[in-house]
């Protein structure tokens, strides 16, 4: 549990100052993939009530732009977590130190769809177990970024937008925005993507993108190409 309080010290001054701690709860359980097996390196980690159901991915507060097509952008920040704990390679977990009170945990896994637990109530200093937890196996693009000579980009960034459905509603499971970074033989990858349709576009560069489908657990292939200015 992390506690903070503020402190005002003149130039030259001591201070001595008497910290008490609680001991906070210990949460543990396993994360496995719907075959039962065991999903290693799965993040499980508190999350805020107004962040529940969104792809936040332990990024938040980004900064806000424009891009050359008009539409508005977020560039994520890594944030760092309080209660954070990491599957080992048995799946088994133990997040320790939560504070009695609600707690709302996420579990999420580059691979997989991100799953946000039922709200737990957390007495003092009792431990809780939760169990097998179940992540869907989620969606991959990838690609490849090539000039207008046909040879691959070294550089660069594709977006990747989920796209409303056919009736006007955002399509089943949230929105998602971001941007995947293009590596130096111009391939580029998005994990972890729910089924819908999604937009790909080149940032900066107006006039290259794709509209794809996704299926469930799919593996789409999807190659971009500048234009020549």
């Amino acid at each position: 549990m992390i506690h903070e309080t503020r402190l005002e010290i003149a130039p030259g001054e001591s201070r001595e100052l008497e910290v008490s701690l609680e001991r906070g709860s210990t949460i543990t359980g396993r994360v496995v993939d719907g075959s039962g097996a065991p999903v290693a390196g799965a993040s499980i980690f508190t999350v805020a009530p107004e962040d529940l159901g969104r792809p936040i991915s332990r990024r938040s507060g980004g900064l806000m732009y424009t891009g050359v097509d008009g539409m508005l952008y977020e560039e994520a920040i890594l944030r760092t977590w309080a209660d954070e704990a990491r599957a080992d390679e048995s799946g088994r977990f133990a997040l320790s130190g939560v504070a009695t009170g609600p707690a709302r945990l996420r579990v999420e896994h580059p691979d997989f769809l991100f799953r946000d637990l039922a709200p737990l109530d957390v007495l003092d200093g009792q431990d809780v177990s939760l169990g097998d937890i179940v992540l869907e196996r989620g969606s991959t693009i990838e690609g490849r970024l090539f000039d207008a000579d046909g040879l691959p980009a070294r550089a660069g960034s594709v977006g990747v937008k989920r796209l409303p459905d056919e009736g006007g509603d955002e399509a089943a499971g949230p929105e998602v925005l971001t941007f995947t970074h293009v590596e130096g033989d111009g391939s580029f990858r998005e994990r972890g993507l729910r089924s819908g349709r999604y937009r790909l576009w080149v940032a900066g560069r107006a006039g290259v993108e794709r509209v794809v489908d996704l299926a469930a657990d799919e593996r789409r292939h999807v190659d971009l190409r500048l234009s020549s200015e």
